[in-house]
């Protein structure tokens, strides 16, 4: 299982890679054709500033071309302009005045009123700039180191309408120093001297771009965690339902066999004893057997009892009866159990009578099944204490034991179905993990209670408490 959520965590965390690493690419694609754009406004600026502008007021200097299929000139007294185009091409203007020639090609003349179609066009057809030095480049002639500030300037703008919260760095020197240039560097080719930006603080803009991917991610981790933790803890589940099953069936066969042998030796001795000593031995073991066939009844009724139990459906039949008389004739047969097996037993009863409504044969096995966990599980020389009394019209009955006692850690699992208190390996003492299940759902559907509490520092106590009932 830890290998599949391994594999699962390396899957999610190179899918988030690749995530972050487009997120990355297409931030650096966009920064990039921000700051294109932003030298491109910077020297459509100083062109409008430094060319366009002085070349309206003193056109003397210049000479504009646009070529395409056939060529008419125009000249005029201080420039000349080229224009080449069919007439089904022909994007007219009412700034533009149209000229028929002899070969059906359109020619355009400007008029004294069309200075703004001039301003806005002629940037798209300069090609050369002429002036009292020769031949001059646009850049090297009129862009400067001043204006890098506006560069920065529309750079600013632009991330700031195509919102990336991103601050550029401006660097004069390092562009040179590396080839190629780090990731986020961007070089303006306007300038004759090294300058650009750098994007240094992006990350923690991608993270929160890509923060659901990372919650699904999670949340996807989390809910497959969840479902392997789940299948571990059924299969073990499982296993311990399996180990405990094993368990069982080999506790209830050694159950089955102990009395079935105790009672075959029992009619075996009858059978061989003189006649003589048949009559003073025959009461001894003939109660032997009974308490042994009792026995396996018990455990008979037990098993079908906790099957039934578990689907709801109890055999019992409530009926009102006094549990303090009940208890009279039923302690002494336990004593003597108790006596035979090397425990002490004792009872108390502060009430001469006490009406419950219960099932009689369910409040046998209740009892029985209490005093027969005291004895094997108390060690030798185990004392039980049976007390009976009546508060605020509830008969309590306590049965405590001066035996090891149940581990904290077991105290809220003892009433499940097949639990036993772990033992290593091995049970010194056989069980099925049925006793205390069946009491607590007997006296569940019985509507009384069952709750334990240890003993001081050694030993348990468990109390049954039942409503009275008026006869």
């Amino acid at each position: 299982m830890a290998a599949g959520v391994l594999l699962l965590c390396v899957g999610i965390w190179r899918w988030l890679h690749a995530e972050y690493s487009s997120a990355e690419q297409e931030l650096q694609r966009a920064l990039f054709s921000e700051f294109m754009h932003a030298e491109m406004r910077m020297t459509d600026t100083i062109l409008s500033q430094k060319v366009i502008a002085p070349m309206l007021s003193d056109s003397g200097n210049f000479k504009i071309e646009l070529e395409t299929d056939s060529a008419i000139s125009i000249n005029g007294k201080q420039g000349m302009m080229h224009v080449f185009t069919n007439s089904e091409n022909l994007v007219t203007d009412d700034k533009i005045e149209r000229v028929k020639t002899e070969n059906d090609s359109i020619a355009f003349a400007f008029r004294t009123d069309s200075g703004d179609a001039m301003y806005q066009g002629i940037r798209l057809f300069i090609t050369e700039l002429r002036g009292p030095d020769g031949m001059h480049t646009m850049l090297e002639r009129y862009i400067s180191a001043d204006d890098t500030l506006l560069l920065q300037k529309y750079f600013a703008e632009n991330l700031d309408s195509a919102q990336l919260p991103v601050t550029p760095v401006w660097i004069h020197d390092a562009l040179t120093n590396s080839f190629p240039p780090p990731a986020f560097t961007y070089h303006a080719k306007a300038f004759d001297m090294p300058f650009g930006a750098q994007i240094t603080y992006y990350r923690s803009y991608l993270y929160k771009k890509l923060w659901p991917q990372g919650v699904f991610s999670l949340f996807l981790l989390l809910c497959i965690i969840t479902a392997f933790l789940l299948a571990y803890r059924s299969l073990k589940k499982q296993m311990e339902l399996s180990a405990i099953k094993d368990d069982l069936i080999s506790n209830i066969s050694h159950e089955l066999k102990t009395p079935v042998a105790t009672v075959r030796v029992a009619i075996e001795a009858l059978r061989t004893m003189d006649k003589e000593d048949l009559h003073k031995t025959m009461p001894r073991y003939m109660q032997m057997a009974e308490s042994e066939l009792d026995r396996l009844e018990m455990l008979i009724n037990k098993v079908m009892q906790s099957a039934s139990l578990e689907n709801g459906i109890p055999d019992m039949r409530i009926e009102v009866f006094d549990a303090v008389a009940l208890l009279d004739t039923f302690i002494p047969g336990m004593i003597t159990q108790a006596q035979m097996r090397n425990a002490t037993l004792t009872y108390s009863g502060e009430v001469p009578h006490a009406q419950i409504a219960f099932d009689v044969v369910h409040f046998r096995g209740v009892l029985y099944n209490l005093i027969d966990n005291a004895i094997k599980y108390g060690g030798e020389g185990v004392h039980i204490d049976i007390k009976g009394k009546v508060e605020h019209g509830k008969y309590i009955l306590q049965i405590c034991d001066s035996g090891p006692g149940i581990p904290d850690a077991y105290a809220d699992r003892i009433f499940e179905k097949f639990f036993r208190v772990p033992q290593g390996d091995t049970h010194n003492v056989k069980g099925h993990g049925l006793g205390l299940y069946y009491i607590a759902q007997v006296l569940h559907f019985g509507k009384a209670d069952i709750r334990y509490a240890p003993n001081g520092k050694q030993g348990s106590c468990f109390t049954i408490i039942f409503d009275i009932t008026k006869a």
